[in-house]
């Protein structure tokens, strides 16, 4: 995480807000409306990304019509919100680089367990970057080009 941290257990997240509000004008309606609307971060709002299950992960590798040779990749996040009454989609689009990682005391036997915390900056390069934290030390860190974010009620 590059502007959220962990302090004696708390998450302190109005750095990271202040450094949205400097480059909301920069984001899509659609993006701005994952990672700028603070119900996305709030413990009790069923609109947050907070403790949220991961449903799917898909990685895809794509080509431009008529040019095999044209490739690129595309990851889709399926979320189960917190009240588990909606779902988010998160389509990453043309992507720079990504990592799934864990650390030694990440346990996957019960799942990937609940979306902790999710971070959004864009990189030197001005691409999108999205770092999402599960409570079982699973990290995903996705940069690439363009973000399609689709929320519906189950």
């Amino acid at each position: 995480m590059k502007y959220i941290y962990n302090e004696d257990g708390t998450w302190k997240l109005s750095k990271y807000f202040n450094y949205l509000d400097t480059i909301k004008g920069l984001l899509s309606d659609n993006v701005a409306d994952l990672v700028c609307d603070q119900r996305r971060y709030d413990l009790s709002s069923a609109e947050s990304l907070h403790d949220a299950w991961l449903i799917n992960y898909s990685v895809d590798e794509l080509h431009d019509e008529g040019n095999i040779r044209s490739r690129y990749c595309k990851i889709t996040i399926k979320l189960l919100g917190p009240f588990h009454d909606r779902e988010f989609i998160l389509t990453y689009n043309n992507i720079v680089s990504y990592d799934v990682s864990v650390n030694e005391s990440t346990n996957l036997e019960k799942g990937h367990g609940d979306l902790i915390v999710h971070e959004f900056y864009l990189s030197d390069e001005g691409n999108y970057m999205h770092e999402l934290l599960f409570s079982s030390g699973l990290v995903i860190s996705i940069e690439c080009k363009s973000i399609n974010f689709v929320e519906h009620s189950k």
